[in-house]
């Protein structure tokens, strides 16, 4: 048995490869009057990097690395813990591990070691078994997140440890957890609110504060990066302003315009037409992988492919929505666009186990049958 071309998916790497040059033009267009060209050296570094791993694991069999599922979930949960003692901070947040010249942020390798071990641990059951949902379901899919999430906190780095939330609710679903749990969790999360805003930080608590309205009244102290986003937003217009000639960005009013606030630098350049561009490329992308997804025999394969896509789309919903105040600010970046080698890795690295399971779904089909 041979994979076959005609099985490959050829979507899904040119639009990767069309959102990567937007992310590298709209960094350069970010750094280049301040940090010349070594924003964009290091991010090509991580690009080149993330395309080398995506072709390595595109070519393999996922179903290997199912099978060293929990090996990497342990290794990933022990990197996470290293983080918290050797780990280096970064705008409050302990969350990078360095070694000699690079900087790995250890929460981005979490995301792609739950995956495999929600594909292993519900994919690799009887079709009637998955018919079925039990306690020990919602225990098991719960405890695989909680425990990077609880690590990733500690950091803390909260935007970070929610991106886990979305996908275990998409899995919940696929798996039809009843709707008691539904309304459970909901009663869960309303008697817990309380307790959690104690807990927070006061960054975090203006941050919330901001999303709430706080910039209207103040737009000079915790909502300054909302503000400003929105009036280079409204400044871009229909068509933009041109490459390189967005003044809020170019003269550094947007903070972190090439990362968390890239989708402001290339609203103010390229106006509303070319973000509408960029988000058209992602909601193409997804319905994409949800086709993919439906024409994956392999339980295990849609489980993993359904909750890297979830990964991705909790990004892109949470920074859009930041930019223009809809979402609070968490400093989530938006993927293959904001400059970061970590996340740009586990981008690249998502992308190359949905081309795997799609493009070996047949032999798999074979396999299982």
């Amino acid at each position: 048995m041979r994979r076959r071309w005609i099985d490959f998916d050829p979507w899904t790497p040119i639009i990767v490869l069309v959102l990567l040059c937007i992310g590298l033009t709209a960094i350069y267009s970010a750094t280049y009057s301040s940090r010349g060209l070594s924003y964009v050296k290091r991010q090509l570094l991580a690009v080149a990097l993330g395309l080398i791993i995506l072709a390595a694991v595109m070519l393999s069999n996922y179903e290997w690395w199912l099978t060293h599922a929990h090996h990497l979930y342990f290794l990933a949960m022990v990197l996470l813990g290293l983080t918290l003692v050797l780990g280096r901070a970064v705008s409050g947040s302990r969350s990078w591990l360095i070694f000699g010249p690079f900087h790995f942020q250890t929460a981005e390798a979490a995301k792609l070691a739950a995956a495999l071990m929600w594909a292993r641990v519900i994919g690799g059951r009887p079709p009637q078994r998955l018919r079925t949902f039990r306690f020990s379901d919602f225990v098991l899919t719960t405890f695989i997140a909680a425990v990077p999430m609880s690590l990733i906190m500690l950091q803390p780095d909260v935007g970070t440890a929610m991106t886990f939330l979305f996908p275990l609710g998409v899995l919940w679903i696929l798996l039809r957890m009843p709707f008691r749990y539904w309304l459970t969790l909901a009663m869960i999360f309303v008697i817990a609110l309380p307790v959690g805003w104690i807990n927070l930080k006061p960054y975090q608590k203006e941050r919330i504060r901001v999303f709430l309205g706080a910039e209207k009244t103040d737009p000079h102290g915790p909502g300054y990066q909302v503000w400003q986003s929105k009036i280079a937003l409204g400044s871009g217009g229909l068509l933009g302003k041109g490459f390189q000639k967005g003044s809020q960005t170019q003269l550094g009013f947007v903070p972190e315009r090439h990362t968390d606030f890239v989708l402001t630098t290339l609203g103010e350049e390229w106006g509303f037409l070319g973000v509408s561009a960029v988000l058209f490329l992602y909601l193409f992308l997804f319905l994409r992988w949800y086709d993919m997804a439906l024409q994956t025999y392999d339980p295990s394969g849609q489980v993993l492919m359904v909750t890297l896509a979830a990964f991705w789309f909790c990004h892109v919903v949470v920074n859009a929505g930041m930019v223009i105040g809809w979402t609070p600010v968490t400093g989530l970046p938006l993927p293959l666009v904001s400059y970061g080698g970590s996340f740009v890795i586990f981008c690249l690295a998502s992308v190359g186990f949905i081309l795997n399971v799609y493009w070996i779904r047949r032999l798999i089909q074979m396999k299982l049958t």
